[in-house]
């Protein structure tokens, strides 16, 4: 947990900096959003604190950019684990994923790409939590033919799925 505070900490001063140096970058203020939320992880007690700002600085990189994909990203990982109460919206997340994967898959920057292979992964596991399972065996599918060794859908998850579904 020491670890994990100490990147947090520093990754947080490295994006306040950036944010300094570079105000009309929208990533930098994604990337100070995002480090709310891995505070939270850590320490639960600071969510009062660091949700609103999360959601603050990760909305004001989407209103910045709407079209980097690492910023609709966090975005739409921000509405998927926010409470609905507080802004949370899964089908708006899964939107967003959808658009984020679309861009990549246009832009046709796929190849040994790990960023679209855990945006394709983060989809698959959305939507079988929201119950989706036709959609969740069909991208871990994509993922597999995209990336035979990818050994975590391949052997975890993609089987785990197809276990969870005849039963």
């Amino acid at each position: 947990m020491k670890e994990a505070r100490e990147f947090i900490h520093k990754g947080d001063a490295l994006a306040d900096n950036l944010m300094a140096r570079e105000p009309e970058n929208a990533l930098p203020y994604s990337y100070k959003g995002v480090f709310y939320g891995f505070k939270m992880g850590v320490n639960k007690w600071k969510a009062v604190k660091a949700g609103p700002e999360s959601m603050r600085l990760i909305n004001k990189a989407y209103k910045m950019d709407s079209v980097n994909v690492q910023v609709i990203a966090d975005k739409a990982n921000m509405l998927y684990y926010a409470p609905k109460l507080f802004g949370g919206n899964k089908e708006e997340a899964l939107c967003l994923l959808e658009k984020a994967i679309r861009m990549l898959e246009i832009s046709g920057n796929t190849t040994n790409n790990w960023f679209y292979l855990n945006l394709l992964t983060l989809y698959a596991q959305y939507c079988q939590e929201q119950g989706d399972i036709e959609k969740t065996l069909l991208t871990y599918t994509k993922i597999m033919k995209i990336e035979p060794g990818y050994t975590w859908v391949r052997d975890e998850l993609y089987p785990a799925t197809l276990q969870s579904n005849k039963n």
